[in-house]
Formats: structure tokens, sequence, C-alpha cells
């Protein structure tokens, strides 16, 4: 009998893996690697530690690493994050899940807070989404540039 059922975040319950190209591509741009959409998708789910050494050389890597993955964070959660949202009938679903009186498990390369807000993006209705999150990355002083 079936107890718990676990999800990975990215790309099956949040809708995020074109935000997260995008800010990668931009980011590989801004140090130095013109990297198309499709090469940084084979990579998608990946931990950075795993996906960066194959589009930078360890040099690289040693050199500006930390920069490279706090940019990337930054632009993650000022222009990206905001604009997420689940895929339709996640929130019903989980619902469902738990009604069948079932445990649901998250799993995810993300860290722990950015783990957080997806978790509330799935259970929020559409339309309050972009409001919590800005209001929680606001929160953690975080600047929020987009528009939704």
């Amino acid at each position: 009998m079936v107890k718990a059922v676990i999800f990975d975040i990215d790309g099956t319950i949040i809708d995020s893996v074109g935000a997260h190209i995008e800010a990668w591509r931009r980011t590989f741009a801004r140090f130095g690697k013109e990297v198309s959409d499709e090469e940084i998708r084979r990579h998608i789910g990946e931990g950075s530690d795993d996906m960066l050494p194959v589009f930078f050389s360890p040099d690289e890597l040693h050199r500006f690493r930390p920069d490279l993955e706090k940019y990337r964070g930054e632009l993650f959660r000022r222009e990206y994050l905001p604009s997420l949202k689940a895929f339709p009938k996640v929130r019903e679903l989980f619902e469902r899940i738990k009604n069948d009186g079932k445990k649901i498990a998250l799993a995810s390369t993300a860290k722990g807070e950015q783990v957080n807000i997806y978790k509330e993006i799935a259970i929020l209705p559409m339309s309050s989404t972009a409001q919590y999150v800005r209001r929680r990355l606001q929160s953690q002083n975080h600047t929020v540039t987009s528009a939704v």
C-alpha cells in the first residue's frame, strides 16, 4: 500500500524550467560563456556542482564560482521567482493525496528558503502567489523588480 508520494519541485509541480534556463543563460553570458537554451536544458535538474563543470574549466570555477553562484541566485530570486506559478491542479492534487491519508514529500536541488517559497506557491491560489512571493522576498531584504 502506498503511504507517501514524492514529487520533484522544479518543472514538476512548479513551472520553473524556462525561468531557470533564462537565469543560467544570463549568468553564463555575464561570466563569458554563450550557451544555448538547449544546452542548459539538458542539465536542468542537476545541482550546480554537476552543471557548472560542464561549461567552465576547473581554473575558471576556482577564480569566480562564488561570484557566479551569488549572481545567479540573486538574479533568480529578484527577476524570476516572483512570477513562478504551480502547474494547474497541483493544489487540488495535493489536497486529494492528503485526503486519502497519504503523506507528501518534496525533493529539490534548490536551497532551503527557495524550497519553502515553492511549497507556498504550490498550495496558494494562483491569484495570491506573486504577492506572497514578493512579500516573502522583501521581508528577507531581497529586492524584487519583476512585474507580474
